[in-house]
């Protein structure tokens, strides 16, 4: 019974909303009420005795007019009925894009904040040039003159990442580096966090702090915008994603290990904020890129970032062997295998009787078997453990074998599982949503 009136609901609905059923059910009643009245008496144009009645017309009309407005009125009464009936997906439909609209205003009013504490960052590099004029009498170091550069706006953290990395002192084991790495970062802010200094008389403050507290409510409000569609979320990380280069995750990555970036950590791992952080840019790995040149690092850069993308796209098959053997190099070839996704290990062959022959493993050359497994076993911990911030994999293990040559060949293997059985966790829970 119930699904009968809902039907007899649903066709009422459909009748009311259309145009076409008043103009139809007015003319056939107009036409029925005339044949009714006897229309054929009332008017006869081609006979010229004709007289019309007039009452009887007056009467048709107050007929006519009486019975439609009723009717009409009736249908404007049910209308209104089906308007109450309906107010709450107006009203959801009318919330929405106010939301919609109130979070757009805030997000751009916070990027804009954003991009105004970008363009107050500011510093000064310092050289040492020869003096154009010398005094023979004064001592040596007075031959030389000290010149100041500035540099503001995203430079700022190309010039502060290239201090951080000259003066970082590789340590015995990644561990130690990645101490040794917060340590040389916390100077950093320190230096930068109120910071007050004087260039050509002019002077500058660094609010380092007010940056990332600024691109951490970005993410907050996109985060809690629980009545925003996903889409439109998606749409909002893009254009904040495109907003910061390589050297900002690079701060990004070792504010978020202080106390001072704890919480932003959440945010990072659920929206892979760091996706496009090249690897070897890290301190911890600067005992194998401190004497590389630009293109061999950036090569070493390439090779790892691709090993990387190629573990997330085939992370959740099981049993999966990937070799890469002829399609990179004649001299080294990688293989990637997964067992249950709760063992992964990564090996590098290496033919001695070959030239390498790729622009991307130029770096190769400066690293024997040895030196190669130890920089595999610490990459191997930084996708896997640190490039969460150890939020996941708390139990995994690594392990690798010593380098085997049999002949020409030598295979090198580093692997990572977790002690438990469990799978291991490369992907964050959004990583594939922007």
């Amino acid at each position: 019974m119930k699904a009968i009136f809902s039907k007899i609901s649903q066709f009422v609905d459909k009748i009311l909303s259309s145009r076409w059923a008043y103009v139809v059910l007015s003319f056939v009643f107009i036409v029925l009420s005339g044949i009714a009245f006897g229309w054929g008496h009332i008017i006869k144009p081609f006979k010229a005795d004709y007289i019309a009645d007039y009452a009887l017309l007056g009467t048709y009309g107050d007929f006519v007019g009486g019975v439609l407005g009723t009717i009409f009125g009736v249908i404007s009464v049910l209308l209104l009925i089906k308007t109450f009936n309906h107010p709450q997906t107006v009203t959801s439909d009318n919330k929405q894009q106010l939301e919609i609209e109130r979070f757009h205003d805030l997000f751009f009013e916070l990027l804009h904040l954003y991009q105004s504490q970008v363009s107050e960052l500011c510093g000064v590099y310092k050289t040492f040039a020869e003096a154009k004029t010398q005094n023979v009498d004064s001592n040596e170091d007075n031959n030389y003159e000290v010149r100041e550069y500035s540099y503001n706006n995203k430079d700022f953290f190309d010039f502060e990442k290239e201090k951080l990395q000259r003066s970082f002192t590789p340590k015995k084991s990644f561990e130690q580096n990645q101490a040794e790495a917060l340590k040389t970062y916390m100077f950093f802010y320190i230096k930068n966090k109120d910071k007050i200094g004087i260039s050509y008389d002019e002077k500058y403050t660094n609010k380092i702090g007010a940056y990332y507290r600024t691109l951490y409510r970005i993410y907050d409000l996109i985060d809690n915008a629980k009545t925003i569609p996903e889409e439109i979320k998606k749409d909002y990380l893009k254009i904040i994603r495109a907003q910061l280069t390589e050297t900002e995750l690079f701060f990004l990555r070792y504010n978020a290990l202080t106390y001072y970036g704890r919480k932003f950590i959440k945010y990072i791992n659920e929206y892979n904020i760091l996706k496009h952080l090249p690897v070897f840019e890290l301190l911890e790995f600067k005992d194998w890129w401190k004497d590389l040149d630009v293109e061999e690092r950036a090569g070493l850069n390439i090779v790892f970032t691709n090993l990387r993308d190629t573990l997330h796209k085939v992370w959740n098959r099981k049993n999966v062997k990937i070799s890469t053997s002829g399609k990179i190099d004649s001299k080294y070839s990688f293989m990637i295998e997964i067992r249950n996704c709760a063992d992964a290990e990564i090996k590098v062959v290496i033919d001695d009787l070959k030239e390498s022959t790729s622009m991307e493993l130029l770096a190769f050359k400066h690293f024997d078997a040895k030196r190669l497994q130890q920089l595999l076993d610490c990459y191997i911990k930084e996708i896997f453990i640190y490039s969460h911030f150890s939020s996941h994999n708390k139990t995994a293990i690594t392990y690798s074998d010593y380098p085997i040559k049999r002949g020409n060949i030598t295979t090198i293997n580093s692997g990572i599982k977790n002690s438990n059985g469990q799978p291991l966790i490369l992907k964050c829970r959004r990583v594939d949503r922007v």
